[in-house]
Order: structure tokens, then sequence, then C-alpha cells
């Protein structure tokens, strides 16, 4: 929950990076479409931390898609790619450049 009201403060609801819809009360509820829980954007099994730098609040859904990919993946039909700036990894919606289906750098 710090994680959550570091990101939103005191609201009860709030959008994850991919424009799900999340409930403050639904933590880790899988039976709530509104459920979210913490991510590492740096997966875990590559290395990632446990560290505020590399954790995001995602509705569930969203985190299930984006699985342990990186730094390109999609979810709710947006591919995204995750950066390092300044020693945060952050995660970017990719504008696709003509042609290309992997989306711009």
């Amino acid at each position: 929950m710090a994680l959550w009201e570091k990101s939103y403060g005191s609201k009860t609801r709030a959008k994850d990076f991919a424009g799900r819809e999340m409930a403050k009360t639904a933590y880790n509820n899988r039976d709530s479409e509104f459920s979210w829980n913490v991510d590492h954007v740096l997966p875990k099994s590559l290395g990632g931390r446990t560290h505020e730098s590399n954790l995001i609040c995602c509705n569930m859904k969203t985190n299930e898609e984006k699985a342990a990919s990186f730094p390109f993946f999609n979810t709710n039909g947006i591919r995204f790619r995750v950066l390092m700036k300044q020693g945060r990894c952050e995660i970017e919606e990719c504008r696709m450049a003509l042609g290309d289906g992997r989306g711009a750098a």
C-alpha cells in the first residue's frame, strides 16, 4: 500500500500505465476487474531488484500480459518499452514507425 500512496496519494481509484483501472481496496483480489499488484518493471528473472526505482502499481491483467517480457512488451493492445532514466526503470508507449511492426526506438 505504501507504493500506491506514493504514486496516487489518497485516491481510491487510478489507472495504470496501460490505461486499466485499479481500485486501492482491490489489491491482489483476482475476483475484481480492478485488481492490482506491484510489478517489477525489470523482471526479477532478468536481475530486477525489489526497489522503489523498479516497482510500479498495475492492474493484474496488465501485469500478467507483461509477464517477464523486456524491454518490449504488449498489454491492453498497446506496445510499450522499458527505458532506464537516471537510475530508474520507466515504461513508455512505443510510437510505430511506418513499415516497422517493432516500434520506433
